[in-house]
């Protein structure tokens, strides 16, 4: 490795051991999908061009969902106003729509 006045060269960090113990209780915390197999109504409020979207229940809670959480149908068919139905999981921003499908 070569050194510049006293220092070591700029390059990525060396990874230190609680980095790894780090990273494990981060993909279990906020990757590990805890879906919820109760099937939920909604109805889209919102599609972007983006390839994703937002479902309002009766209750007023807002979801958002991706065009991967489609089943049963095309994210290009899906309309606002249009009635769906979806399982509630967790995303790494919190919770979001999967399995949506068209009622």
């Amino acid at each position: 490795m070569r050194r510049r006045h006293g220092r070591r060269a700029s390059g990525p960090p060396e990874k230190e051991t609680h980095d790894r113990r780090d990273s494990r209780l981060w993909h279990t915390t906020i990757h590990h999908k805890d879906t919820i197999n109760e099937t939920t109504n909604g109805t889209i409020k919102r599609i972007t061009d983006k390839g994703f979207g937002f479902i309002t229940t009766l209750e007023g809670t807002e979801y958002f969902f991706h065009q991967s959480g489609c089943t049963g149908t095309r994210f290009d068919d899906l309309r606002e106003g249009q009635a769906v139905s979806f399982t509630v999981g967790e995303g790494p921003k919190g919770p979001r729509a999967e399995n949506v499908s068209v009622r």
